[in-house]
């Protein structure tokens, strides 16, 4: 009884565990029973997730009966472990409560709080006990990955008399070619790292080349271990050199010399250990193949005192043409071969084999024993049905059944077997929560126009269900499993609910791209000018070729121009916008500009003076080339009364503009730089 509840136990953490885990699959663990019954007790366990919109609840329960039948027993019903999971708006797991039940009484014994980046992957764990009615830390884990998700660092710490301690640290880089380079572990030491080790990789054109191991005694490094690898035209090695550390320096301890068929079979592999004055011959494997590419015969030699070989062992396999196999395995006694175990495998059907390994005796390959005696079946999508296994003289029988539900997750198995004398059958059932495939993201990001077709893919468990939408908080008439968006960006969540009560809520955020604005058509007095600016984005490409974030538009003589700019963003979306500017002879009509703010000299070669008339409040002066490219942001947020000064002497020769924005209004004049 011991044992077996120790068992049971096992598998109950195994399922609390994995509880959330399956989530990301697709399913979230609702309901399981473990249940055991032997000559002399009964042990029942079952697991129950309870899910509301932010917090789950999974309690384990035990049943137990001593002495009696299923049909009358007086059912002894205690809990032993719950667990509270809280989840965050993006339905994370933020924490995870654990509650034990020993004296009938519920009590906290720890929980986990975790931490997240903004592409929602976990970053930091602190692991805390309850003492008292305080929460006390004693672990936490440190975690960063890249944008391919990689690890970059990870790193743990102890809490001990106020403070963190460091225990371990790893990191890691990567070349161009996103493989591991240098590989970096530290050893805490208070709330310092000290050097612990080094693995350096080196790589060639067909793989690695080289690695090696530093260790550290305090500061000092010394050389660990060393391996090299030598390529012919393939990504197969012929040739890999050992060395073992001496201080600074490289020993060579060992070659291994590998040799393949054309076609890649491997033939021969042969290794040289060095016994410090000379170079002996250590194992050597041959390998024989069939015309199917079949490995039929394995040889292994031993090297001998006079620099030769002699064998060890050999394996020999026999195909026949209905695919079953049948392998003896032979020893080398000093005078002739004797027989030492074999692996047979018969297919009863396509989709059933009987699999027999035992062992000879040696001198008269007669049967001695058996290892193992089994039969399985399988469906026609390659599932486990059936298990038997065979019970033989001081070993026990018994078979497994698994049932799968219509989208192939397994939902229940039985097991039967007999051990000590006795029969005892085991069923395990599992009641799943389908989830949301679509929403293995928390946010969603759509090119403005383009359609999102959300789908929940879910199916399985054993009840009907149902499923209810929601944008920005207002109930949406979509009852079926998908949702097409257009054009609408903000939250939607969606809740899924089968007819036993349970559901699950989840929500994305879909954010809509924006478009480039260049504004409306308008008209300019001729020599005035105008910026463009689309707004933010990865990429530009304007009428006249340019790339920069600014134009601007500008025409010395009557003209009606088109400009247009096509953009690229962050997430490859691409739009164009387009502007058409008048460009017109203002005769008789003053231009008030001229009596808030001029520039002079101009042309200019050292300081460009700004008149401000009416001693209003210059918020910031940028000067742009002809071509729209910034140069100079001269100063911000300041109130000039009189002349303000500019030094331009860093600029090169040309023609320039300069955007003057005061508090109530934006003006840009033409100069030109000798």
């Amino acid at each position: 009884m011991y044992k077996k509840s120790l068992l049971a136990l096992s598998i109950i953490f195994s399922i609390l565990f994995l509880t959330r885990a399956t989530a990301q699959s697709g399913y979230t663990l609702l309901d399981s029973c473990i249940e055991v019954e032997t000559g002399f007790d009964t042990l029942i366990t079952r697991t129950h997730l309870i899910i509301t919109d932010s917090v789950s609840y999974t309690i384990s329960e035990q049943y137990t009966s001593w002495n009696q039948t299923w049909d009358t027993i007086a059912v002894s019903n205690y809990i032993l472990y719950s667990y509270k999971n809280t989840y965050d708006s993006l339905n994370r797991l933020i924490e995870t409560k654990r509650l034990m039940n020993s004296t009938g009484q519920w009590q906290y014994y720890g929980r986990s709080l975790f931490s997240y980046d903004s592409l929602g992957r976990i970053t930091d764990s602190i692991q805390q006990i309850y003492s008292g009615n305080t929460w006390v830390d004693t672990l936490q884990f440190s975690w960063q990955k890249d944008a391919s998700g990689k690890f970059i660092f990870n790193e743990s710490r102890f809490f001990s008399v106020g403070q963190w301690n460091n225990i371990q640290r790893q990191e890691w880089n990567y070349d161009s070619l996103q493989r591991d380079t240098l590989q970096l572990v530290f050893i805490g030491n208070g709330n310092q790292w000290l050097p612990e080790s080094e693995l350096h990789m080196v790589y060639g054109t067909f793989g690695i080349v080289d690695s090696f191991k530093v260790e550290y005694t305090g500061s000092n490094p010394f050389n660990d271990y060393r391996m090299q690898f030598f390529y012919q035209s393939t990504d197969q090695d012929t040739m890999e050199i050992i060395y073992t550390g001496n201080v600074n320096q490289w020993d060579t301890t060992a070659i291994i010399r590998n040799t393949f068929d054309p076609i890649g079979n491997l033939l021969e592999e042969i290794v040289f250990n060095y016994s410090g004055s000379a170079w002996v011959n250590t194992s050597r494997k041959s390998l024989t193949y069939d015309a199917s590419n079949r490995i039929i015969i394995q040889l292994i030699e031993q090297g001998d005192s006079l620099g030769g070989w002699g064998p060890l062992s050999r394996d020999s396999t026999f195909y026949d043409t209905l695919g079953n196999v049948n392998q003896t395995s032979f020893a080398w006694n000093g005078s002739y071969w004797e027989c030492y175990e074999f692996h047979n495998i018969e297919y009863l059907s396509p989709t059933s084999i009987h699999e027999v390994t035992g062992m000879f005796d040696g001198a008269t390959c007669s049967l001695m024993g058996y290892y193992s005696d089994f039969i399985k079946s399988y469906d026609s999508e390659g599932r486990l049905l059936y298990f038997e296994y065979n019970g033989h003289a001081g070993s026990s029988g018994g078979f497994e059944r698994y049932q799968y539900d219509s989208t192939g997750f397994l939902y229940q198995s039985n097991h039967s077997f007999s051990s000590m004398g006795g029969l005892t059958n085991d069923e395990y059932c599992v009641h799943y929560m389908p989830l949301l495939y679509a929403f293995n993201q928390n946010i969603f990001t759509v090119c403005n126009g383009d359609s999102l077709n959300i789908i929940a893919t879910s199916s399985g468990g054993a009840y009907v269900l149902s499923y209810e939408w929601e944008y920005n908080n207002q109930l949406l008439p979509d009852t079926t499993p998908s949702i097409i968006i257009i054009g609408a960006g903000g939250w939607y969540s969606m809740m899924v609910s089968d007819t036993a009560g349970n559901y699950y809520r989840d929500s994305i955020l879909v954010v809509i791209q924006p478009l480039p604005n260049l504004g409306n058509d308008t008209s300019l007095c001729i020599s005035n000018s105008l910026i463009l600016d689309p707004g933010i984005f990865s990429n530009y490409q304007w009428q006249n070729g340019s790339s920069g974030q600014f134009i601007t538009a500008f025409s010395n003589t009557q003209d009606t121009l088109l400009y247009w700019v096509t953009t690229t963003d962050s997430v490859g979306c691409i739009n164009t916008d387009s502007v058409v500017i008048a460009f017109i002879v203002c005769v008789g009509i003053d231009d008030p500009l001229n009596e808030i703010l001029k520039i002079h000299p101009n042309p200019v070669s050292r300081s460009l003076y700004i008149s401000n008339i009416s001693g209003k409040e210059i918020q910031s002066t940028i000067i742009f080339n002809s071509i729209g490219e910034k140069q100079v942001v001269e100063f911000k947020n300041q109130t000039v009364s009189g002349n303000l000064e500019l030094d331009v002497s860093g600029l090169p020769s040309g023609i320039y503009f300069i955007e003057i924005i005061s508090e109530d209004r934006r003006i840009v004049r033409k100069f030109v730089k000798q």
